[in-house]
């Protein structure tokens, strides 16, 4: 079967070794439908051992992808914490949703800087009561990684820039910061159930 140049770069570009940018998830946009099936197929055999594969079918919103999804987020690791980010990224779940927050909130004796960054930083992308509270547990966290993406959306969502800036000089404590974000959180993102996002199933 000939395959079409974007099918070829797709095939270059997700499976041979990694590219400094990363793939370019466009080119999925590029395909046949057939190509774009073929590509599914691929993706969802290289799922178990492939954070670029889970991507590329986020991107595709793969429905196929949902229960493998949910089946590598009960291992340990950073591979369920990329499964729980794609799955997300096919459509909002509760228990994904969960095991990124968790993830942030829990802190390990040893450092498991994969996994936390990463939930920290999507964790950043969703507007959401629990991912805030989440990121404020997380202000004063040993890695940096962490807790810089904790500040980041802490300030721009709670509108904190000045209080920030504050904690920053030594003006305000962390005690006092984190008492001002709790009081925001509730000001801005009033406790509501979460009726929009999908059940484990």
């Amino acid at each position: 079967m000939t395959s079409s140049e974007p099918y070829v770069r797709f095939l270059r570009t997700f499976f041979d070794p990694p590219q400094r940018d990363g793939p370019d998830f466009r080119v999925l946009d590029e395909l046949t439908p057939a190509e774009r099936e073929r590509a599914e197929e691929l993706m969802l055999d290289r799922l178990v051992d492939s954070p670029v594969a889970m991507q590329g079918l986020a991107y595709l919103r793969s429905a196929n992808a949902v229960a493998p999804l949910r089946a590598l987020m009960q291992r340990k690791g950073a591979v369920s914490v990329d499964a729980a980010i794609a799955l997300w990224d096919i459509r909002p779940d509760r228990e994904a949703f969960a095991l990124l927050c968790r993830t942030v909130e829990y802190r390990p004796r040893w450092r498991r800087r994969h996994e936390r960054v990463a939930a920290a930083a999507k964790l950043t992308h969703i507007d959401r009561r629990e991912a805030l509270a989440a990121l404020i547990t997380a202000l004063d966290d040993r890695d940096i990684a962490v807790s810089a993406n904790a500040e980041g959306a802490v300030r721009e969502r709670l509108r904190l820039n000045a209080e920030a800036d504050a904690r920053r000089s030594g003006y305000m404590s962390l005690r006092e910061y984190r008492a001002l974000a709790w009081a925001a959180l509730d000001r801005y993102y009033p406790e509501q159930p979460s009726t929009d996002l999908q059940p484990w199933n």
